[in-house]
């Protein structure tokens, strides 16, 4: 027997194969990094048990993840956590969520440094609600009931004030009230709240309610006989059609001393003394049956007409008022959001918390790269791509504070995931607040949440009807008019037109010069900016003789260098006749615009429309502003209240480097409705 083949070199042998296979499967399996039959995740998606939990509840979250095939990948790990804790929290490992207080939520999950997330709505039941029942003068002595979402009831009396209070622990909410008038006449509320504490009872808040019921093509007699079957709108449901409502009253209101920026016809106290809402009550008569509305204090008078389209699931109010100054009239309205629509709406609305926490954190440090995450990777918004408009929102939204919440949803695409929402979006700086109606466009992304989106045009595209007050150097005609302002990146197109409304016939716009916008991206490196240059494009109509209808279409034609011509619609917004003016400037010399320094400004409102917004800016010119070798620059304006009828502006003195030659103050007042009047001062 050789010695190679002894007992003690064969075991020898033999375990020196043994470590060399496992050596070999060692290396193996580390060639394959999440075992043999696992991929590496691509995406996640994220479910909830349900998507609306009550405060001190718990609901479970599910994740699955996916490889870029979009196959299932098992044995992943997932990390928990969630963007609002004052909402709800979660367990880091078991996606276990537990509300804390009524609020939105996204609930997110992570693995390999994916992230998916869903959103979660947190909401708390109440133990009491109290409010009062008027028809401008109190209901008093009268059976009020309550029912809940499961049907069950609750009732009491009014006191000699109209005010009421009812237990609802154990109760359900939404809940549905009802007052007995008379034996002909029952006015109807509804919840505005996640935890309703109070629920007022009047015309405006039966319109609310009523209406709700009549974009679903049924009643609100059949909700409250039957609330399973026709179940009462969400908060957020209520809440938009209460805009609507407001809106069309707001004139009313804001003479009567009510802030329209915080009034819930439902949900805000008040009394039943003759003041303040109790006084546009006494002077306003709603026929639900006929959809219309009279307001009148026996010197001007409103008009309005609610209508309901049950296939679009919305509804529209047109209106006319008339006063002793003048005229308004405006069309305005909103989708509201089905039940399969909310989840929607609830992460549009996150998305949106979650901007606004952004800007007014970071303040006066904001910069591009903070918001570039709530953007879609393709968006365009009047000629910006995605960094250019990141660039431009850092520049203009930088040290204020800014709040925004949905008004009225203009279109909701849940199909192929594309929302177009009309917010009421709040700056404020020191004292100073200003509030604006503001159109922002979504995308959805996957399943659960959604971007803003632009509104994928190539151009500032502005067609507005206005009454115009020219003042100054140039003091032309005033009176109403279409003013069309198109202004698309420098050099893009050879020619724009505009057709439509009986006024405009394919009539080409003169090109008058160069907008230079000039962006900061970052603070921190204030020599660093971005510059824009837009052609700008004009025309207008003229006086008009006959005022076009609030919603009229108009169709610009914008012809490029090279390509052929793209066609874009465009609406009208409400007309008014009543004219302001700037009362204080008297001289329309150049040298006494005090550039460099402030001007002094002073101005009248308007008295037949509800203001919006009131912006005082100015838009200084390096030559006269009519040749195409002039280059323009805009102030931010001023952040004014909607009573401020004076400030003290900015003047600059040069533009893009060049000195300023000439210089409009542009006074713009815009109505709730989309009413807009103009004024421009020009120094040359």
């Amino acid at each position: 027997m050789s010695a190679l083949n002894s007992p003690a070199n064969r075991l020898r042998l033999g375990a020196l194969l043994l470590l060399l296979c496992l050596l070999y499967a060692a290396s193996a399996d580390a060639r394959i990094p999440f075992g043999r039959n696992s991929h590496r995740v691509a995406s996640i998606t994220v479910q909830a048990a349900s998507p609306s939990v009550q405060a001190g509840s718990t609901d479970q979250f599910t994740a699955v993840a996916k490889d870029a095939q979009g196959r299932t990948v098992t044995g992943v790990s997932f990390t928990w956590s969630s963007s609002n804790t004052g909402a709800a929290t979660i367990n880091s490992t078991n996606g276990v969520a537990t509300g804390v207080g009524a609020g939105f939520s996204h609930i997110s999950a992570t693995a390999q440094g994916v992230r998916g997330r869903a959103a979660l709505r947190v909401t708390a039941p109440p133990s009491a609600i109290s409010g009062v029942a008027a028809m401008g003068a109190a209901i008093g002595g009268a059976t009020i009931t309550l029912v809940d979402s499961t049907g069950k009831t609750t009732s009491t009396s009014t006191a000699g004030d109209g005010s009421y209070t009812l237990n609802t622990t154990g109760f359900v909410p939404p809940f549905l009230i009802a007052v007995q008038v008379d034996i002909n006449n029952t006015l109807y509320s509804v919840s505005a709240d996640a935890t309703p504490t109070v629920i007022n009872v009047d015309p405006l808040t039966d319109l609310i309610i009523r209406s709700w019921y009549s974009v679903q093509g049924t009643t609100v007699d059949s909700g409250f006989s039957d609330p399973g079957a026709s179940p009462p709108p969400t908060p957020d449901q209520v809440q938009i059609i209460s805009n609507v409502v407001v809106n069309v009253t707001a004139l009313w209101l804001q003479s009567s001393g009510v802030d329209t920026s915080t009034f819930n016809p439902i949900n805000t106290p008040f009394s039943a003394d003759g003041s303040g809402v109790d006084a546009v009550l006494d002077e306003a008569t709603i026929n639900t049956d006929t959809g219309e509305i009279s307001i009148s204090d026996g010197t001007t008078t409103q008009t309005s007409t609610v209508s309901y389209d049950t296939d679009a699931s919305s509804m529209s109010v047109d209106t006319t008022t008339t006063g002793p100054t003048g005229s308004s009239s405006s069309s305005t309205g909103t989708v509201v959001p089905t039940s399969s629509q909310q989840s929607a709406l609830d992460a549009i609305n996150a998305t949106l918390s979650a901007f606004s926490n952004t800007i007014t954190n970071e303040g006066s440090n904001l910069v591009a790269a903070d918001l570039l995450p709530y953007f879609d990777d393709n968006l365009l918004d009047e000629g910006l791509d995605k960094t250019l408009f990141a660039d431009s929102i850092a520049n203009d939204l930088r040290g204020p504070t800014f709040a925004a919440q949905v008004e009225s949803i203009l279109a909701l695409d849940t199909v192929n995931g594309l929302a177009t929402v009309n917010f009421t979006v709040t700056r404020t700086q020191g004292p100073n607040s200003e509030t604006q109606s503001i159109v922002f466009f979504f995308k959805q992304q996957g399943d659960d949440s959604w971007l803003f989106y632009g509104d994928q045009l190539p151009a500032k595209l502005d067609v507005h009807s206005e009454m115009r007050t020219n003042q100054g150097a140039n003091a032309p005609d005033n009176g109403p008019d279409i003013n069309v302002d198109i202004r698309p990146i420098k050099d893009l197109y050879s020619g724009i037109t505009i057709d439509g409304g009986g006024v405009f016939s394919n009539t080409a716009l003169s090109k008058n010069g160069t907008e230079v916008d000039t962006f900061t991206p970052d603070p921190a490196f204030p020599g660093t900016t971005v510059e824009v240059d837009r052609d700008e494009f004009f025309q207008n109509s003229g006086i008009l003789n006959s005022l076009v209808p609030a919603g009229t279409a108009m169709t610009i034609t914008l012809t490029p260098v090279s390509g052929s011509p793209v066609d874009y619609t465009v609406h009208t917004n409400a007309f008014t006749t009543e004219a302001i003016s700037i009362t204080n400037l008297s001289s329309s010399s150049i040298a006494d615009a005090n550039l460099g320094g402030t001007l002094h400004v002073e101005w009248t409102l308007p008295t037949t429309f509800a203001i919006a917004r009131v912006k005082l800016s100015v838009n200084v010119f390096t030559g006269d502003q009519t040749q195409n070798t002039t280059l323009s620059c805009d102030s931010d304006g001023l952040i004014l209240s909607i009573t401020s009828t004076s400030a003290d502006l900015p003047m600059p003195d040069t533009c893009a480097g060049l000195p300023v030659q000439q210089a409009n103050v542009n006074l713009n007042v815009v109505g709730v409705n989309g009413e807009q009047e103009t004024v421009i001062y020009q120094f040359q």
